[in-house]
């Protein structure tokens, strides 16, 4: 996978990538595709598919950051179900030709949805075909959709919203439905829309060893400033470490530890791996969420929290020890 960016500084058109859009055009699908979710998948595989029927290459045009957080900043920091890196890993698997990301900023936000089109899809990316979601609008205030697209004589392919049905009740697969499931606790309902496990990575830090000393040792996760954050608790959880391709089974409390913690701080993730005594301080860790299993709670004292953590581990021990992951 090829990958362009584009950015606008006053006016003028910014390519990096070093890569030559072909003669013959390509086949573009525009959106942000925060969390690649089920329905993202059906419109990059509708994607694929039309863009081998044209012979053209397939394409993304996804934005960074993401539009929400730069038009009401108060969604600038945990509102991302992926990362930016966590997304176009997810892209290459996919093997779409070419990812171009766009830089969403003031002049990008100020091109009229004409512009978008002359300036942008045809002059710079030859687009010859279009697949977009339902939903799909462009340009200053929003001006452009579907219609506009269809007057500017590109072959368009719409994809209606993917639907899932879980406990009798059909829902939509969005990058909303997911980020509320995942607030709210409903970890099992936010990995169904997302096709896989919520995942959060990052290098291990030192914590105050606590854990340990109560005989828990766990691997101390900061969360990632822009990656939404979870609900407070006690999750079933998976753990890669260092790219390596065997999941680890383990328990993580995901808060503030408010036992020990009278003021507000960082959420931290602090993972227990099963069966597992190696040091890997500083060493780049995914992990996965599984389960909810409660909420995070304070106790009075140390004695009340390591009688639960136990009650905690072999309550998750036995769900690994009776499920399939």
């Amino acid at each position: 996978m090829k990958i362009i960016r584009l950015k606008i500084n006053n006016s003028k058109l910014i390519l990096q990538g070093n890569h030559q859009i072909p003669d013959c055009g390509i086949c573009l699908t525009i959106g942000n595709f925060d969390g690649v979710h089920f329905g993202h998948q059906q419109i990059i595989n509708n994607l694929k598919k039309i863009a081998l029927k044209k012979k053209l290459p397939s394409a993304l045009m996804t934005f960074e950051p993401h539009p929400a957080g730069y038009f009401d900043k108060d969604k600038i920091d945990h509102y991302y179900l992926t990362t930016l890196k966590q997304k176009i890993t997810i892209l290459q698997k996919f093997a779409i030709d070419y990812l171009i990301i766009v830089n969403f900023n003031l002049n990008f936000c100020e091109i009229s949805a004409d512009d978008f089109i002359t300036k942008i899809l045809k002059q710079v990316f030859n687009v010859k075909n279009l697949v977009i979601g339902y939903d799909f609008t462009f340009g200053k205030n929003r001006q452009g959709n579907f219609k506009t697209l269809e007057n500017a004589n590109f072959e368009l392919h719409e994809v209606n919203p993917h639907k899932i049905i879980i406990d009798d009740s059909e829902i939509t697969c969005s990058s909303s439905v997911a980020r509320s499931a995942l607030k709210s606790g409903k970890i099992d309902l936010a990995n169904k829309i997302l096709g896989r496990n919520f995942t959060v990575q990052g290098v291990i830090v030192n914590g105050n060893k606590l854990a340990n000393k109560i005989g828990f040792p766990t691997a101390n996760l900061k969360t990632n400033v822009k990656q939404i954050i979870p609900k407070f608790g006690v999750y079933q959880t998976l753990v890669t470490i260092d790219n390596d391709k065997l999941k680890l089974p383990a328990i993580t409390n995901f808060g503030i530890k408010p036992t020990f913690n009278n003021n507000a701080m960082q959420p931290l993730y602090e993972t227990h791996i099963f069966n597992f005594s190696d040091n890997i301080y500083h060493k780049k860790i995914k992990l996965e969420l599984i389960n909810f299993i409660r909420e995070e709670q304070k106790f009075n004292d140390i004695t009340h929290l390591s009688t639960q953590i136990k009650k905690d581990i072999n309550a998750v021990y036995n769900i690994f020890n009776n499920s399939v992951i």
